[in-house]
């Protein structure tokens, strides 16, 4: 007897995946010796149910008298509230708290004989379900949109949008964007989340750029034990990385040394050993109630065509746990305009007048110098304590303005070099004599792509001796 043998290829869906994911996984199954296509079609069916991911799971608490199965049985359950009709479950796991108490708590598991091919659920109720079956529908309460800085975009603009898990279950979520704030597509789905806290004192501006005497304490909530301490030589990497502020130009990226519980409290914890103004953000001044992020490591940047220096693009962040997801209707909105921040050119330090850096004084001629910070050369983003000597270099230009009695008499722009004399010459032709203060304001500022980026000001005053 002669066998006919042919390879056929058939097809089997999981349609709950399908819609979670947005596209179906491919996964390739040799199906050898059937004699019908339908009994292979069949047998496909039954695989691709044994390896679909995630099944539904359901706990509670019954007693004695309402539950008298047992491990293996099989049950239906319903849900008014999550839309859920005759879902077939199988107890997996019974366990009881006390032989004296009636106090009886069932695991069970979707049976994956009779899974549904419609709608699947977790034990998470996040959102609305596949299918248009409506769960607990929650949004992501704590966001924060910034722009990506140099040292991890480059010249390119990025968006570094940042999240706090709610129920702490989320595995990610889904961003959306919009160019209008009414039509919104998929742009990536992003799996790192932040953790999530606000400032229980105040934070001053003026403190040293390595803050080892002041410090902030937070309060955090949930998945404070992440955070932990470290020595000395991680503080200049981005192993603690940390964002205060809640509007893309007022953030300040921050490292930190040493997280300590604050006595009293269940969630306050004390940072100190802080490493200010990093990847070239400005120090600035941070208020009880402000957000605090911590990312660490877990930076997600994500690049589109849209973004573009000048444009305000909305977004929408969509939390999902398992099996289902939130809904785009029920998301917040939320807006940021890129200036294109990766392109500006750090602030300059060690601005001076005669070579005294704070309140200097000045009989005749103001000697300005100042020390550039280029961005691609590690400036403000390494060790301090570890110094190499290197040529003195600057990317673009230099503006100085002069400012007397609060208006502004004097604007010198295209400076190539790192510093300018303001003669007692210009002085007294600006301003009819020597004044008893003169401030001089100075920034950094680059052309890109035919656009113009400037660092932030920096002033400093001179008295008249």
């Amino acid at each position: 007897m002669a066998l006919n043998i042919k390879e056929a290829m058939v097809q089997s869906e999981d349609p709950a995946n399908k819609e979670i994911l947005g596209h179906v996984v491919p996964r390739s199954i040799r199906m050898m010796l059937f004699t019908t296509t339908v009994n292979a079609q069949e047998a496909a069916d039954r695989i691709i149910k044994s390896i679909a991911y995630p099944l539904a799971q359901l706990t509670f608490v019954a007693n004695r008298n309402i539950f008298r199965m047992e491990v293996g049985d099989q049950f239906k359950y319903s849900s008014s509230e999550y839309g859920i009709t005759d879902m077939v479950f199988r107890i997996i796991t019974i366990t009881e708290q006390d032989l004296r108490k009636e106090h009886i708590k069932v695991y069970a598991i979707e049976d994956v004989e009779y899974m549904s091919s419609s709608s699947i659920f977790s034990s998470i109720p996040v959102g609305t379900a596949p299918g248009g079956s409506t769960g607990l529908v929650y949004t992501l309460e704590h966001v924060l949109l910034v722009e990506a800085p140099y040292v991890l975009s480059g010249n390119d603009i990025m968006l570094i949008p940042i999240a706090a898990k709610v129920t702490g279950q989320e595995l990610g979520f889904a961003l959306y964007m919009s160019t209008d704030g009414s039509s919104y597509t998929l742009v990536q789905n992003i799996t790192t989340f932040a953790v999530y806290g606000q400032l229980a004192s105040n934070y001053p501006a003026n403190t040293y750029e390595i803050d080892d005497d002041i410090g902030f304490q937070v309060d955090i909530t949930l998945s404070a034990s992440v955070l932990q301490s470290v020595s000395r030589q991680y503080l200049f990497g981005p192993t603690n990385l940390s964002l205060l502020g809640n509007h893309n130009e007022n953030v300040e990226l921050i490292t930190w040394q040493t997280i300590t519980p604050v006595s009293g409290y269940n969630d306050r914890y004390e940072i100190t050993g802080v490493y200010r103004n990093r990847y070239g953000t400005d120090k600035k001044a941070h208020y009880v109630g402000e957000p605090f992020w911590f990312v660490g490591y877990s930076v997600t940047t994500v690049a589109h065509l849209e973004f573009t220096v000048g444009s305000t693009r909305f977004f929408k962040l969509l939390p999902y746990s398992g099996s289902s997801s939130s809904a785009l209707q029920d998301a917040n909105a939320y807006s940021i305009n890129f200036v294109g921040m990766a392109r500006r050119p750090y602030d300059p330090t060690n601005y001076a007048c005669n070579g005294v850096l704070v309140t200097p004084p000045y009989s005749a001629d103001c000697v300005l110098t100042w020390s550039p910070r280029v961005r691609g050369d590690g400036a403000g983003l390494g060790n301090p304590d570890y110094v190499t000597q290197s040529p003195v270099t600057w990317e673009g230009l230099f503006e100085i303005e002069v400012w007397v009695s609060g208006s502004k008499v004097r604007t010198i722009s295209g400076i190539d070099a790192i510093t300018y004399t303001y003669t007692s010459g210009m002085n007294s032709g600006d301003n009819g004599g020597l004044p008893s203060q003169v401030t001089f304001k100075l920034k950094n500022y680059l052309t890109y792509g035919g656009d113009v980026y400037s660092s932030a000001w920096i002033s400093l005053t001179a008295i008249k001796e």
